[in-house]
């Protein structure tokens, strides 16, 4: 069994090498931190005109839960959707397990503006806030901002969920081979 396994390795390596078989860089996150910490990212106040094009707190709530440091908590579990300071209880959320909360409030008129503040539901008191402001194209990378301020305020460490990636797709054909940003 083993030399026929062996063989069939050996006949099938020239065929791929033949075939052209490309390989793929792949990155493979296998490890994370053993108790993250618990978050909540309430939905933002929406102030402008028709409906968000764009959902902030879910882009702030995917990078916080995608670092693998943070545990957000689900929109289900909230007891309430506070946006401003005065409609914060802090017992709700330590009801839940949130260590954090953030809440906030997008406008757009000429621009966008995110206003948003985190507190310590333990201290009960703000540990960080702040606005981010950029074209209305741009709510997606100005959540991002958002989620790179908080990060580090809790970390210690620069976020780095506003930054793009740079990849150049190579192909024997050099009409075809092209610079792109993401």
């Amino acid at each position: 069994m083993v030399l026929t396994k062996r063989w069939g390795i050996l006949l099938l390596l020239p065929l791929l090498c033949v075939s052209g078989v490309r390989a793929e860089l792949q990155i493979e996150i296998n490890q994370g931190v053993e108790n993250p910490t618990p978050i909540a990212v309430v939905p933002f106040a929406w102030q402008g005109v028709g409906s968000a094009p764009e959902d902030a707190a879910q882009i702030i709530d995917s990078d916080l839960a995608r670092s693998g440091q943070f545990a957000p908590v689900s929109r289900r579990d909230m007891l309430s959707y506070p946006t401003r300071e005065s409609e914060l209880f802090f017992r709700d959320w330590r009801a839940i397990s949130a260590e954090y909360v953030l809440i906030g409030r997008v406008t757009v008129g000429s621009q966008a503006r995110i206003d948003f503040q985190l507190f310590d539901t333990t201290r009960q008191e703000a540990v960080e806030s702040g606005t981010v402001t950029g074209p209305v194209s741009e709510l997606r990378m100005l959540s991002h901002r958002v989620s790179d301020s908080v990060y580090e305020t809790l970390t210690g460490i620069p976020g780095a969920f506003a930054t793009r990636l740079l990849y150049v797709s190579v192909t024997r054909n050099p009409e075809l081979a092209r610079i792109s940003i993401v």
